[in-house]
């Protein structure tokens, strides 16, 4: 039923190296038997010269030792991790678009956009609350717990909002929320949407 479906989006690194910023990659997600492969495209006097990033795989989830990511993962301001790399996807082509049902797609980008607006200015005492729920420093954090900090910084999402976001941090239902890639992942959504109309897109659109 599936076989031959691919989407595929353009991606980029989630990372404060300077030298890996400008750096572009394919993610193609193989419906059939849920596989990924990961590709850097080549910019142009950078000295990146692109090619193979990831061979085709099972798409496992990051620190588990089974499961792979379920096809919802997949959709423009997700963030997905291949091979302990943090990945935001900001783009996908058009037949992808149209398998994912575009707008509903990036409902999660769009949650991770306002949570990051939402929290720009405090992202110190954020990030500060966070590491208080999470005196073992395990690097995470429960569902519960993520929620009561988010109402103590004034964001009052509703419980679908919130459903819709736990489902994709924690896709398990393990009731593990890794606190500081959520932080890193809603404010680098502030700054991959402000500058959305500047950056190269792979599909040319």
């Amino acid at each position: 039923m599936n076989d031959g479906k691919i989407l595929r989006f353009a991606a980029k690194m989630v990372t404060q190296k300077q030298e890996d910023v400008d750096r572009r990659f394919i993610i193609s997600y193989y419906l059939a038997d849920d596989t990924a492969s990961v590709y850097e495209t080549p910019v142009a006097n950078s000295g990146i010269i692109g090619g193979k990033f990831l061979e085709r795989g099972p798409a496992k989830l990051p620190h588990q030792d089974f499961g792979v990511y379920p096809k919802e993962a997949f959709a423009v301001g997700n963030v997905v991790n291949f091979s302990a790399q943090n990945f935001l996807l900001y783009d996908c082509d058009a037949y992808t678009k149209n398998m994912l049902h575009s707008p509903h797609a990036d409902k999660a980008g769009l949650l991770h956009h306002k949570l990051g607006t939402a929290l720009m200015e405090h992202e110190k005492s954020f990030t500060l609350a966070c590491r208080v729920a999470d005196p073992a420093s395990t690097g995470s954090i429960s569902q519960a717990e993520l929620r009561q900090i988010l109402s103590a910084h004034k964001v009052n999402l509703s419980d679908e909002d919130f459903g819709d976001l736990v489902s994709f941090w924690d896709p398990l239902k393990s009731d593990k929320v890794p606190h500081k890639k959520f932080v890193e992942v809603i404010m680098e959504a502030v700054f991959t949407r402000a500058t959305d109309n500047t950056d190269a897109n792979l599909f040319g659109h």
